[in-house]
């Protein structure tokens, strides 16, 4: 029981100035960032490599997909829209592949053309919003 000039610890605040504010944290922002480096990466090996054999998109392709997941993951954390947005792209890239190739039933020697063509449209597409997210940790850790 509290008296009428005892404050209640459990009421909401009364003023602007109780209320605490949390300081953003530019350090999720740099780890997305490290994702997104990380996955293009695995994009440059993987366009690299198909050129020379494309039975590497055997590997490739699941950490592609793999690395993809944790981008959404990591970017749903730091409520990043274009970060889930970029994640869901390349897992529903290398689902695509593997659905076609599936779906066609190529081979090595069929896959090699088209896997090639559109990775190199994927890699295009996706670039300005790889720049954006590089980017954006830099413009948060200015304004924190």
């Amino acid at each position: 029981m509290t008296m009428e000039g005892d404050p209640n610890p459990y009421a909401a605040p009364s003023s602007p100035a109780d209320q605490v504010v949390l300081p953003v944290e530019p350090i999720r922002f740099v780890r997305l960032q490290r994702w997104v480096v990380l996955q293009c990466l695995v994009m440059a090996f993987t366009l690299a490599a198909q050129f020379f054999s494309i039975e590497t998109i055997i590997i490739s392709g699941p950490i592609f997909a793999l690395t993809s997941l944790l981008i959404v993951i990591v970017a749903a954390r730091t409520k990043s829209s274009a970060g889930i947005w970029f994640g869901i792209l390349s897992v529903l890239f290398a689902v695509f592949i593997f659905g076609l190739i599936n779906y066609a039933q190529w081979g090595p020697r069929e896959a090699r053309r088209p896997v090639i063509i559109l990775s190199w449209i994927y890699a295009v597409v996706v670039s300005p919003l790889i720049v954006f997210l590089l980017r954006l940790s830099k413009r948060t850790e200015r304004f924190s």
